[in-house]
């Protein structure tokens, strides 16, 4: 959930796609004008904006799947699209 995620040691990383940029760059973006979602805001500001970070916050699916393997990273994608890099990828025993 949002909470476990801004209390997490979590770096969050997204795949680097328009409504990843969209909600990056224009909180609301996907709701009406004016719409607040105060812990989707929490987690942009405290995970992103104001967060120190060790690799740029977007990625591509391919390096964000990598990087989930450090198990330092909370990464955002499609469910689909990830399975597709995880399958071809990870090893069985990587696999929860």
């Amino acid at each position: 959930n949002l909470d476990g995620l801004i209390n997490s040691d979590f770096e969050l990383i997204f795949e680097d796609i328009g409504y990843t940029r969209g909600w990056l760059d224009n909180p609301g973006f996907f709701y009406y004008s004016g719409f607040k979602n105060v812990k989707e805001d929490e987690l942009r500001d405290k995970k992103v904006t104001k967060a120190k970070r060790t690799v740029p916050v977007l990625q591509t699916v391919n390096t964000g799947v990598e990087l989930l393997r450090t198990g330092k990273y909370a990464f955002h994608t499609e469910p689909y699209t990830a399975s597709q890099v995880i399958s071809k990828t990870y090893e069985d025993e990587e696999l929860c």
